[in-house]
């Protein structure tokens, strides 16, 4: 279930990020904006650390391949990373494909734990 709420989260957190073009005509547009995409990098922080802590623990106790954690770990961190950035930057688009990219390779993480 949870893993469902955060898959929504990420995915309402997309449509409705900053991805007008228009220059905003008022402060509570860009405050709007602003707490929409704070939300969603909440929702992104949780939603890694949800996944990598499972796998983490499912990995030590082998119940799945260390290896393949790891790397799909990896690329989850690194994807996290990338909407950090984007974050920081206030690049709207490049927020909203880095919020995509970590929740495909969070699903690589779930994949694995739902096989084990």
């Amino acid at each position: 279930m949870r893993k469902t709420y955060l898959a929504f989260a990420i995915a309402a957190s997309l449509a409705l990020s900053g991805c007008d073009l228009a220059p905003p005509t008022s402060p509570g547009q860009v405050a709007e904006t602003t707490v929409l995409d704070e939300k969603a990098g909440i929702a992104a922080e949780t939603m890694y650390t949800t996944a990598t802590t499972l796998g983490a623990t499912l990995a030590r106790a082998g119940l799945i391949a260390r290896v393949k954690f790891k790397e799909a770990d990896n690329r989850a961190y690194n994807a996290l990373l990338v909407v950090r950035s984007a974050y920081r930057a206030g690049n709207a688009n490049n927020y909203a494909a880095a919020l995509a990219e970590l929740t495909v390779a969070v699903g690589e993480i779930n994949a694995l734990v739902k096989k084990g």
